[in-house]
């Protein structure tokens, strides 16, 4: 982004220069040098004219010999070649000098020296403008980087900030569950043994609360990592889909949750971690798994979309459960990110999993959203894009 200001900034500011120049050269070359012309005289020496040879020819001469390659519109050609080729010749004043005195030779070599000085100036105006106007846009630009980083750093921080409290809300919450009951079977506040046996399983399930909790902690942590990297291979997606199906089918039994499966039986090769795009399945069968009634229905489908030169797989997770408002569905995707509803419950999830996916599929060039309108018999659906793995680009 700064690059390409940098350069826009840049070739605007050679070609400012360039017009600039241009103007310079046709005053020069249309209106000093005529000026210069009338009033200078070329011949050689004569009495009277020492004054104005040697302030003009300590100017000239030497100024167009140093400049002739940087500056070549600051001395006139002309004039120029006529000094350097004829060594007896000098400038001087013209004849009327003579009949005006002392005040008139100063006057018109103050004049002379006058105009070459604004031509010294009008070459020079240009460059000093383009870098003035340059360096002002730079920091310009720099100051708004510096704002928008502030900004940035700001939303990070209350971010974080909020991560740490859903944190420690979360964990909080089991562990003093845990404290309290084996609190009570420490003290010896619970004889009947039916009720230990309640008061264990509670102990053990907040046990497998913070232990999934920390676990996805961990995994959406190292996803943000700087040395985290993907192990991409070849895999068939189709397959990998009906392979995480299959392990939760029983969880999909158990909660009598009807499963609709429309996958292609044709090979849909990407190149994929195994294990994350795993997850990414895994987490949305999860979450519909959690989160709908029992007798309910969810669709597994995936679609081959072919476009003009790419091929995308995409995979839909629908359900006909309950809705999703629209305020909650602009964050679905953010961590810790619960319905209130969800919050209530001790079924609910640790609000990372749809995160993980999410930041998952970016890393495999994918897209994961929210359908909210799905149709079909179903109320919203989780579509998961993937692109095709193109074996003759990749091995280009």
């Amino acid at each position: 982004m700064l690059g390409s200001f940098l350069a826009k900034k840049f070739i605007q500011v050679m070609l400012f220069i360039f017009v600039c120049e241009q103007i310079v050269t046709m005053i020069y070359r249309y209106l000093l040098v005529p000026l210069l012309t009338n009033v200078m005289m070329v011949k050689d020496i004569q009495a009277g004219g020492e004054a104005l040879t040697s302030s003009l020819r300590l100017l000239i001469t030497p100024l167009w010999r140093i400049l002739a390659d940087s500056v070549p519109f600051f001395i006139a050609k002309p004039l120029g070649n006529y000094i350097e080729y004829h060594p007896a010749a000098s400038i001087h004043a013209p004849d009327f000098i003579q009949q005006y005195g002392l005040t008139m030779v100063k006057l018109y070599d103050m004049t002379i020296l006058v105009l070459l000085l604004l031509q010294l100036i009008l070459a020079i105006l240009p460059y000093v403008a383009a870098g003035w106007w340059y360096i002002h846009c730079i920091s310009v630009k720099m100051r708004e980087l510096r704002e928008e980083d502030a900004r940035v750093k700001a939303e990070f921080d209350r971010r974080r900030n909020l991560l740490f409290s859903d944190i420690t809300h979360d964990i909080k919450t089991p562990i003093t569950s845990i404290v309290g009951y084996s609190k009570a079977m420490t003290d010896g506040l619970v004889a009947d043994p039916e009720k230990q046996q309640d008061y264990l399983r509670t102990i053990y399930s907040k046990s497998l609360r913070i232990s999934e909790l920390i676990t996805m902690l961990f995994e959406f942590v190292k996803l943000d990592s700087d040395g985290f990297q993907l192990h991409k291979e070849p895999l068939d997606l189709a397959e990998l889909v009906r392979e995480n199906v299959i392990i939760l089918l029983e969880d999909f039994d158990e909660k009598n949750i009807d499963l609709d499966i429309d996958i292609p039986e044709e090979v849909c090769m990407v190149q994929a971690d195994r294990i994350q795009m795993s997850r990414v399945v895994t987490n949305l069968l999860t979450n519909a798994i959690r989160y709908i009634s029992t007798g309910h229905m969810v669709l597994v489908k995936m679609e081959i979309r072919k476009k003009q030169e790419t091929t995308e797989y995409v995979i839909y997770v629908a359900d006909d459960g309950l809705p999703i408002e629209e305020e909650f569905a602009k964050t679905i995707f953010s961590p810790f990110s619960r319905s209130d509803a969800a919050r209530q419950t001790t079924s609910g999830g640790s609000g990372l999993g749809l995160s993980i996916a999410h930041k998952v599929a970016e890393l495999h060039d994918g897209e994961l959203t929210l359908d909210l309108q799905y149709g079909q018999g179903y109320e919203k659906a989780f579509v998961l894009k993937v692109p095709a793995w193109e074996e003759n680009v990749d091995e280009a």
